[in-house]
């Protein structure tokens, strides 16, 4: 359902745009002032627009694959694709996403769509806990460290309930109580262990969560 709404969002400003490109020219022709050229400069948007949607789907299909072999990977360039899958989301939302990475150059070995679905469920989870909360000027920032060994998902909300951090990262407990499960932030911390041999914690933060994957 998640990943349906991700694929939503991504192609609607390509469908508003193709669509308002169609009405443009329809309108032309029926004023009798429609161009060759226009039509030829029109259809080039229009293959940009559709060579963009089917990028995206490549792109999900990459991220569905159960199969991935674990290698070396750039953990930036991971950070810039979850960002890229869930940023239209998150600003349909008003909520802004900041990326701040201070090292380009860091890799760790592992499957990289399952970085991509650790990040996605810590982001989504932010952007759930920011919209409950109506925290003004939500933002939700992704932070890798200088040293590379440290990526970072906090946001500006209030916080994570007390009475549930000490058992947030069990199965059926989660940000929301057991209201939807709670599975996401237990597979996220079995995910991080087992195949990347970290931590995910929740650590202190004058405002806000902050959780923090230890490499």
């Amino acid at each position: 359902g998640e990943m349906t709404n991700y694929i939503a969002h991504q192609w609607k400003q390509p469908l508003s745009t193709i669509s308002a490109i169609v009405q443009n020219l329809h309108v032309q022709e029926e004023l009798g002032i429609l161009e060759h050229t226009t039509i030829k400069d029109e259809f080039s948007k229009i293959e940009a627009q559709i060579a963009h949607m089917s990028q995206t789907m490549i792109d999900f299909n990459n991220f569905t694959k159960p199969d991935q072999p674990k290698e070396d990977f750039n953990i930036a360039a991971v950070i810039r694709e979850s960002a890229d899958i869930i940023s239209p989301m998150l600003t349909s939302k008003g909520i802004a996403l900041h990326l701040e990475i201070y090292n380009e150059h860091s890799s760790v070995f592992g499957q990289r769509n399952l970085l991509t679905h650790v990040l996605l469920n810590l982001i989504n989870n932010a952007k759930d806990a920011l919209l409950s909360q109506k925290t003004e000027d939500a933002k939700v920032i992704i932070r890798l460290e200088k040293n590379g060994k440290e990526l970072e998902v906090s946001d500006n909300g209030t916080g994570v309930d007390s009475s549930i951090k000490e058992t947030l990262f069990e199965a059926y407990t989660g940000t929301k109580g057991n209201q939807n499960g709670g599975v996401g932030l237990h597979m996220c911390k079995r995910i991080v262990e087992d195949t990347f041999s970290g931590t995910l914690t929740l650590e202190e933060s004058t405002k806000g969560a902050r959780f923090v994957i230890h490499f």
